[in-house]
């Protein structure tokens, strides 16, 4: 069996020849980003998991990784907002991202990641430009909703 370890990195590689992936801890840096990178089998796992949801749906998944591993429904409706999707296809997105299991119910109002292993591939599957927009989009309303809060409370 002496050509087994070599099968087993060209395997691990993706194909023969190929380098194995590193050993690593379950998340390697991925650079500039900040975004982790995964092990290729995990992420590649995840991605087909991902692929299969509609299209509206794995971009509400990938948008919500912005906001964190818990997202509450204003945010989520931001999200929504920002993405170009109505409110049916927004509850249509989050019923098959939690069919999917990639999301999970927490609380009243709020999904949650169903792990984290989820949630770093659904980061990375939104490139830089559009997570930088996303970030942007979700300051913007949260400091439009804490202005409400606070005109509020000045008021009452």
């Amino acid at each position: 069996m002496a050509g087994a370890p070599a099968a087993q990195a060209g395997r691990a590689g993706g194909g023969v020849g190929a380098a194995p992936d590193p050993p690593a801890s379950p998340w390697r840096p991925s650079g500039a980003s900040g975004v982790q990178e995964l092990p290729g089998d995990v992420a590649r796992s995840i991605r087909q998991r991902l692929a299969l949801l509609p299209a509206a749906a794995a971009r509400q998944v990938a948008a919500a990784a912005v906001a964190g591993r818990r997202i509450e429904a204003p945010t989520g409706e931001v999200l929504a907002t920002w993405l170009g999707l109505e409110l049916d296809e927004c509850a249509e997105a989050l019923r098959a991202a939690l069919q999917a299991r990639l999301l999970v119910e927490e609380g009243e109002d709020g999904y949650r990641f169903a792990n984290d292993l989820i949630y770093e591939a659904a980061a990375a599957e939104l490139g830089a430009w559009r997570r930088r927009t996303a970030h942007r989009v979700i300051a913007e309303a949260l400091e439009a909703q804490l202005t409400r809060e606070e005109r509020r409370a000045a008021v009452g």
